[in-house]
C-alpha cells in the first residue's frame, strides 16, 4: 500500500509537490474548499474542506489515512497541518504550539520582545 500525502491547497504551484510525491510512489490527496482548483486534477483524490479549519483538516487526514500532511506554499494551512499531524502522531516541521506562534505576528513579536530579541514595533488593528 503506498503512503498517502494530504496536501493542503490545490493551486497550480502544488503540482511540483504532487509530481515529486508520485515519483516517490506516494498517493496524493489535495484538500481545500475550492473543488475546481487546478492541482486537484493531478492528485489521486480530493477532500473538500477549508485548510484553515483545524478540525476539518484533522478529519480529512483521518479519512484518507494520511501518512503525512503538507501545506506547500499555502501559508494559511500550516497551523491546521501542524494540528492534524500532532494529533495523529505524524512527522511535521514543528509542533502545533511552535507553528501557531510563528504564524501569528502579534504573538511572535511578543515572544521576541519578551525574550530580549530586537524586533520592530508592532501595532495590531481590527
Amino acid at each position: 500500500m503506498p503512503k498517502t500525502l494530504l496536501l493542503l491547497g490545490g493551486a497550480r504551484y502544488a503540482i511540483p509537490v504532487i509530481d515529486a510525491a508520485h515519483g516517490l510512489g506516494a498517493r496524493v490527496v489535495t484538500c481545500d474548499y475550492l473543488p475546481d482548483n487546478y492541482a486537484h486534477r493531478f492528485s489521486d483524490g480530493y477532500v473538500n474542506a477549508s485548510i484553515v479549519d483545524e478540525g476539518a483538516v484533522l478529519a480529512a487526514a483521518e479519512s484518507v489515512h494520511a501518512d503525512g500532511i503538507m501545506s506547500f506554499a499555502a501559508d494559511p494551512g500550516v497551523v491546521s497541518a501542524a494540528y492534524a499531524a500532532e494529533r495523529l502522531g505524524l512527522p511535521f516541521q514543528g509542533s502545533y504550539e511552535a507553528v501557531s506562534l510563528l504564524q501569528d505576528k502579534e504573538r511572535y513579536r511578543s515572544f521576541l520582545r519578551d525574550n530580549g530579541f530586537n524586533c520592530p514595533e508592532l501595532h495590531v488593528f481590527s
